[in-house]
């Protein structure tokens, strides 16, 4: 038998502690601090490479937040130019850093997490900026009037939902097995269905 402590997984997103804040909050007022996230050794695992010859080669990563940061068209003339200070404010090193600490999350963008600032980090947030800092990041966006047009079909959460479940973690619980959603995914568009979007 294994003399390990028990090691429990999640098929869940990165956003997942921060959510959970309030649930960590209860378990240290019944178990104590050994039960909060900084006391845990939590940690974001990448999916493992298809074949031996890929270990070692960077990890992508696909941005699915979709959040944009809009100034309304009806605000008062004297204040765009404040709100456009703002915006540009809140993707500055600094703020990006502030919101690492209180999400354990980084947002797509290019920037470094300094050394003193990484080693006070809980080991989830430690292993988000070891993975995603360090990926290739795809956004699946187009300024393309195809794709803007048919957006919500081109939405990652749209492409992988199939006759299996909305999510692959939601057929896997079903009983299908990878092959099955994957065959599923990629036969999902076919040429009726192009052939549909474009009106032909």
């Amino acid at each position: 038998s294994s003399k390990l402590n028990p090691i429990g997984m999640l098929i869940e997103g990165c956003w997942w502690p921060h959510e959970s804040a309030g649930n960590f909050q209860s378990l240290v007022s019944q178990f104590g601090s050994s039960a909060s996230l900084k006391n845990r050794r939590l940690a974001m695992m990448p999916l493992p490479k298809a074949t031996a010859d890929l270990v070692g080669t960077p990890t992508t990563s696909i941005d699915v937040s979709q959040s944009v940061a809009c100034i309304s068209g009806y605000i008062a003339e004297n204040k765009k130019e404040l709100a456009k200070t703002f915006l540009q404010f809140l993707h500055t090193d600094a703020s990006l850093i502030e919101f690492l600490q209180v999400t354990n999350m980084t947002r797509g963008f290019n920037y470094e997490v300094p050394e003193d600032v990484y080693n006070k980090l809980n080991t989830f947030a430690q292993s988000t900026v070891n993975t995603v800092l360090n990926s290739k990041v795809h956004v699946p966006g187009c300024s393309d009037n195809f794709f803007v047009q048919n957006f919500s079909t081109f939405d990652y959460q749209q492409a992988f939902a199939t006759s299996h479940g909305a999510h692959p973690h939601v057929a896997m619980n079903g009983g299908k097995t990878l092959e099955q959603i994957w065959s599923a995914a990629r036969t999902k568009y076919n040429q009726t269905t192009w052939n549909n979007l474009i009106g032909a």
